[in-house]
Formats: C-alpha cells, structure tokens, sequence
C-alpha cells in the first residue's frame, strides 16, 4: 500500500498518546485519511480544533470503548467513508481512575477494579479485531497495533505490585499473540503487535512522573507518537506477535 494512500484508525485519540500520534501523522505530508476516536467533547477540544483545521484529512468519531455496540457503530462510521483500514492503533487504557489504582499488595487489590482494568486495557483490542477485521482484511498489509506495557511482561517483572495494570495488560499481550495467529491464516501479510510506549508524561503517568524520572527516560507524547509510528513503518509480516519496546528492541512476554 503505498504511504499516501493509507486509511488509519487511532482510538483514544483525544489526549496523550494518541493525540501525539495523530499530530504526527498530520505533520507528516503523506496523504493520510486518519479516523481519531474520543469519548468525551469536553476533554477533546484540542483533537476537535485539529479536525476542523484538517477536515479533508481527519475525521473524528464519537466511542465508548467499554459499549460492545459502539464498536459496530465505528465500523459503520469509517465504512460508510472508506473500504478499508490499513492501520488501526489503540491507545485506549487506565492506569488510575479512582477505581483502579496501582496496588502495591495484594490486599489493595479489589474486584472492581480488577475488572475495570481489563475492561479499559484488554478487551478494547479483541473487541476491535473482532468488528472491524473484513476492512482491515481489504489493506494489502493490514496492521493492528496495540499500545501495552513492559510491566506486562511476565519475564521482566522483579518488583511485583500493580496488580491489576500489570495482569490487564498481561492479558492484553496474549490478546495480541492469540489475533496475530488467527489474522496470519486469514491474510498472510498481516500485522498483529504490542508496542510499549515507555514512560510518558501523560494524565495516566502525572502522578507517578515524578518517582519515574528517577530511573528513566520522560517522553512527551508527540515523541511517544513518533517512536511508535517508526517502529510501525518499519515492521514486516514476519513480526507479527512480536512486543517490541518503544526504542525498536524486542521485550519478552
């Protein structure tokens, strides 16, 4: 497919990462079709103020990520404009909403907000793969990336604590594994991955940056965005299933 051609998808596009992405792919003068997904008008403004400046170029689409029928509704929305995606990226997550919060013992750790983190981190991208797999069939190289995290990792995990971020997003792994498996039968030059981030400073990281700092390297989400649309560019159909750093290096599941 050639680069100005291609339809993207980005969910959770509104703020942090996913709005850095779209700048970026805005930025970029290639002809980009770019479907933004938000939930909320009011913490959307400056997503909304990019699609009015861009309207040729970005559209953007109202989306519940955790309402099963919001999903056939984005299907309809990018389906009625376009015959199919190329790229679609989720950045939907949660780290700290007041119901879930990094638990550092096990007896933080509450039902609710363990289903809440597998509502908002994992089952966003099965729900995506599932709804939206015949456009992303149509691409010649179709590719579905999900933004995770190293403390997904069960190989790298020293510290314990973050239950359930850490196990949402263990989840959301497999979710990649398991899809690019099934994606790779159905169309041989599909791409199915898990991308972490690194440490961005972002409403999800604000409280946490300060102690983060201490050990690693601060990106601004327009930085983030850059990294992550690199290593997209870059991968092949043999990737696939693969969980790469947001430095282009391979992490262990």
């Amino acid at each position: 497919m050639k680069k100005n051609n291609r339809v993207v998808l980005v969910l959770g596009a509104n703020r942090g990462i996913g709005l850095g992405i779209v700048k970026n792919l805005i930025k970029d003068k290639a002809n980009f079709r770019i479907y933004a997904s938000y939930r909320s008008e009011e913490r959307s403004k400056e997503l909304l103020t990019l699609a009015q400046q861009h309207s040729k170029q970005l559209k953007c689409i109202v989306f519940d990520a955790i309402q099963e029928s919001d999903y056939r509704q984005l299907y309809e929305n990018v389906a009625s404009n376009s015959e199919r995606i190329d790229l679609c990226i989720n950045c939907i997550g949660i780290l700290d909403d007041g119901t879930t919060f990094p638990e550092r013992k096990i007896e933080d750790l509450s039902q609710a907000s363990l289903m809440q983190a597998y509502l908002h981190n994992t089952v966003p991208t099965l729900l995506l793969a599932k709804h939206l797999k015949s456009l992303l069939f149509k691409s010649e190289q179709p590719k579905l990336i999900a933004v995770s995290a190293k403390v997904g990792s069960i190989s790298d995990n020293r510290l314990g604590g973050w239950y359930s971020y850490r196990l949402s997003k263990t989840a959301l792994n497999m979710a990649i594994k398991n899809i690019s498996i099934e994606f790779k039968r159905r169309h041989q030059d599909s791409i199915v991955v898990a991308i972490h981030p690194g440490t961005t400073e972002t409403d999800l990281s604000k409280p946490f940056i300060k102690n983060a700092a201490k050990k690693y390297i601060i990106h601004q989400p327009q930085q983030t965005g850059d990294h992550i649309l690199k290593i997209i560019e870059g991968l092949s159909p043999n990737e696939t299933g693969s969980f790469f750093s947001w430095d282009g290096s391979l992490i262990p599941w």
